[in-house]
């Protein structure tokens, strides 16, 4: 995984908790990337930290996955594992919230996108069906293991 150190326009951006990011907040210009590739965003200063994902179809072009001052993961982590464990939980941060709701279980939309931390990815369930939408590059490249913790 890529460290990618924000430029002060991107520090502020990451200190507001937004969650797009494009190549002019990045201090480097000279970093290439795959799409959907999951990178470590550090602020200027190196206190705080996030997880993005390369969007190139996407107009700012980095999504961000989770926001952390302590990432859990090392650079030379895969993206499989990394993946894994962000959507594991997001996806049980996200069912925690719903289940107080009566009726959760009848049918609902389980997973939203942004508002759960991952860009990209809506899930709803309706009785014994689950239908999962990608629309990201980064919820494409970890379709596999979105299917392994739903189904």
């Amino acid at each position: 995984m890529k460290i990618v150190t924000l430029n002060k326009e991107g520090t502020s951006k990451l200190l507001r908790r937004e969650l797009y990011f494009s190549q002019r907040d990045i201090a480097s210009k000279e970093v290439s990337y795959l799409p959907g590739e999951f990178i470590s965003l550090v602020a200027a200063n190196d206190s705080n930290m996030c997880l993005g994902f390369v969007d190139p179809f996407n107009k700012q072009g980095i999504r961000i996955a989770r926001i952390d001052t302590k990432l859990s993961y090392e650079i030379n982590d895969n993206e499989e594992s990394i993946g894994r464990e962000v959507v594991t939980d997001n996806l049980n941060k996200a069912y925690q919230q719903r289940k107080l709701f009566k009726n959760y279980q009848v049918g609902a939309r389980i997973f939203f996108g942004n508002a759960d931390g991952f860009p990209g990815l809506v899930i709803d369930e309706y009785e014994n069906c689950v239908l999962c939408k990608l629309s990201s590059v980064g919820a494409y490249r970890v379709k596999a293991q979105i299917k392994e913790i739903v189904v």
